[in-house]
C-alpha cells in the first residue's frame, strides 16, 4: 500500500518511529506542509524533523517548495480571478475558498495578535491558494496514495490536501479529540463535522446498559477536580493559574533569542526571511512580539485592571474563551474567530438580570491586547473574570445557568456534570444530550432562557462507551515530548513510549480498516 504521511514540526515526531515498521510492506511518502521547515538551511526549528527524516533516508519526500518560490516570485503581480473561481468549483465541498484561507494563521493576522505576521493583500492569499492547489495536485500525481495519515488538523496545505483527497478519493486520515480521558477517534474529514461511523456507534451504545460508563460519570460529578490530563504536560500552560517565576520568563526570552540567532546563521535563511516575510517571518519581529507577550503575560497574572471576581450567587452563563489562532476555531469554526462579537451576540441573548462570565484561556495571556478586554468591559450585562480565581474549571460549571464555547472542551465537561451547553460548530461530544450547536444566532435567547439541569446520564455514559469502541486511548503529549527529547538530545526512549507508538500504528491502520472496501476500490 503506498501510504502519504503529513506532518509539521512536532507532530511528525510519532511517524518517525513507525517508518521502520511501515516501510517494510508499504511504500511511504512524507508531505511537509511548514514551508520553514523544508526551506530553511538546519536549524533549531527543522533539524529534529525534516532534516532528521532525511538522515533517516526511508521515505520519499514532498515540499511546497515550489508554491513558496511561485508564492514569493508573484507577490505583487495580479490574480487570475477566473482560475481561482476554477479552483473553487472543483475543491469546495468541505469549506469554501475563503473559509480555507482562514485556516491558515500567517494569511489571517487581521484576526488574531500575533504582530510578527505582516498585513497580507486578499491577492496574496488568493495567490498562496493557487499556488497550494497546483503544488498539491502535482504531489498526488506523482505519489498517487492508497491512504493519507496525520496527526494534526491545523493549517491551510492541509485545508487545501484534504479537499483535493477528497476529489480523488483518497482516504484522509487524522486524530480527532473526543475529550474522554486520552481517547483518539479517527476523523476522515479533517474534523469537520460528527463523523457518521461515531454517530452510528452512539445509537448503539444507547440501547445498552453502559454500567461502567455511568459510574465513570458519577464519580466525575462527584470530583473536586476535573482537570483533563491532556493538559497536564511539560510546556502545557492551560491549567497555569499562578505564573512562572521571573527567571523562568527570563530564560524562556533568552532561549528564544538563541533560537533566531542559530537560524538567521544561515545566508539562505535570512534572504527567504527577506523575500518573503509571509511566508518566513522576520526574527526581530517575532523576538519583539515574544518579549512584549511575556512581559505582559507577567502583568497580567497581577492586574486587578481587567479581571474581576464573581459575584456569589449572581445567576451568570460561563464562556471560557479559545487560544486564538488555533485549529479548534480557525480549522474547525471560520465563522466564529472573532470572540469578541461572539461575547456580544452571547450578551445580547441572555435572560434579564443575568451575567455572561467571560474566563480568558490561560495559555491565551499576553497575546490579547489590551483593547479586547477594555472592549469587553465596557459590554454593562459582561463580566471579564480572573482567570484564576479558581484553581479548576469544575467551579465556574456548576454554579452557573450554562456553558457556551466555540468548540472548546468545557462544553463537554459541562454535559457530563449535567449542565446545558452550547458551541457554534459540530464537535463530537455535542452528540450528549444537553450539548446544542447553534445553528441561528436569533435562537440563542430562547435557548437560554429554557435552560435547566439536564438528566443526561444515559447519554453521556452512551457516548463514553462509543468512543471506547471505536477509539483508542493513545497519550501523544507523551510521545512528542519523549520523541523531542530522544531527537535532539539522544535521551533513552521508556518502553511505555513504544508502547503508545504501537497503540497509535494500529489507531491508524484500523481506522483505514474501518473504510469501506468500496472506498478502498476507488483509491487504488
Amino acid at each position: 500500500m503506498k501510504i502519504l504521511l503529513v506532518g509539521k514540526e512536532t507532530y511528525m515526531y510519532p511517524f518517525y518511529y513507525l517508518i521502520e515498521q511501515w516501510s517494510e510492506k508499504n511504500d511511504l511518502a512524507v508531505f511537509w506542509v511548514n514551508p520553514l521547515e523544508s526551506e530553511f538551511d538546519e536549524c533549531d526549528l527543522n533539524s529534529s524533523t525534516y532534516y532528521a527524516f532525511q538522515r533517516q533516508g526511508k521515505t520519499k519526500t514532498y515540499t511546497l517548495k515550489d508554491a513558496s518560490e511561485k508564492f514569493t516570485a508573484k507577490l505583487d503581480e495580479k490574480i487570475d480571478v477566473e482560475k481561482i473561481k476554477e479552483i473553487e468549483k472543483k475543491y469546495s465541498f468541505y469549506k469554501n475558498i475563503n473559509c480555507q484561507i482562514i485556516s491558515d494563521q500567517g494569511m489571517t493576522g487581521h484576526y488574531h495578535y500575533r504582530t510578527m505576521n505582516v498585513p497580507v493583500t486578499y491577492e496574496q492569499q488568493l495567490l498562496w491558494i493557487e499556488c497550494l492547489y497546483g503544488n498539491i495536485e502535482e504531489i498526488l500525481d506523482d505519489f498517487v496514495p492508497d491512504v493519507i495519515y496525520d496527526c494534526d488538523i491545523a493549517e491551510l496545505p492541509r485545508t487545501v490536501l484534504n479537499e483535493v483527497a477528497h476529489a480523488r478519493g483518497v482516504p484522509y486520515i487524522s486524530i480527532a479529540y473526543p475529550k474522554y480521558e486520552m481517547y483518539k477517534i479517527p476523523s476522515y474529514t479533517l474534523s469537520l463535522g460528527i463523523e457518521e461511523y461515531l454517530k452510528a456507534e452512539y445509537v448503539k451504545c444507547l440501547e445498552a446498559d453502559n454500567v461502567d460508563e455511568k459510574s465513570y460519570v458519577m464519580e466525575f460529578r462527584n470530583k473536586s477536580s476535573i482537570k483533563n490530563e491532556m493538559y497536564m504536560v511539560k510546556g502545557n500552560t492551560t491549567y497555569d493559574y499562578s505564573g512562572e517565576p521571573l527567571i523562568d520568563t527570563l530564560k524562556s526570552i533568552y532561549g528564544r533569542a538563541v533560537y533566531f540567532w542559530k537560524q538567521d546563521r544561515s545566508k539562505k535563511n535570512k534572504r527567504l526571511k527577506k523575500e518573503n516575510p509571509i511566508l518566513f517571518v522576520n526574527s526581530m519581529k517575532y523576538m519583539r512580539f515574544w518579549i512584549k507577550t511575556r512581559m505582559y503575560r507577567r502583568k497580567l497574572y497581577k492586574s486587578k485592571d481587567f479581571f474581576e471576581d464573581p459575584v456569589e450567587g449572581e445567576a451568570y452563563v460561563y464562556m471560557p474563551l479559545h487560544l486564538i489562532p488555533e485549529s479548534t476555531t480557525f480549522s474547525m469554526a471560520p465563522f466564529w474567530i472573532n470572540e469578541l462579537t461572539a461575547i456580544e451576540l452571547v450578551s445580547k441573548s441572555l435572560p434579564a438580570g443575568w451575567r455572561l462570565y467571560v474566563k480568558e484561556h490561560q495559555a491565551m495571556l499576553g497575546e490579547r491586547g489590551e483593547d479586547f478586554y477594555n472592549k469587553v468591559k465596557k459590554i454593562p450585562n459582561v463580566r471579564l473574570v480572573r482567570f484564576n480565581y479558581y484553581n479548576d474549571p469544575k467551579p465556574w460549571m456548576e454554579k452557573a445557568k450554562a456553558v457556551v464555547t466555540i468548540t472548546g472542551t468545557a462544553a463537554y465537561e459541562a454535559a457530563l456534570l449535567g449542565k446545558p451547553s452550547f458551541v457554534f460548530a459540530d464537535v463530537p461530544f455535542s452528540l450528549i444530550k444537553g450539548v446544542t450547536k447553534i445553528n441561528c444566532i436569533e435562537d440563542l435567547p430562547e435557548l437560554l432562557h429554557d435552560v435547566t439541569e439536564i438528566d443526561n446520564l444515559e447519554e453521556a455514559a452512551a457516548y463514553i462507551k462509543a468512543v471506547k469502541n471505536v477509539g483508542v486511548p493513545i497519550n501523544l503529549n507523551y510521545i512528542m515530548n519523549s520523541a523531542y527529547d530522544n531527537l535532539t538530545q539522544g535521551t533513552e526512549l521508556q518502553p511505555a513510549f513504544y508502547d503508545e507508538i504501537e497503540k497509535l500504528r494500529y489507531f491508524f491502520e484500523r481506522s483505514y480498516e474501518r473504510i469501506s472496501d468500496k472506498q478502498k476500490e476507488v483509491t487504488r
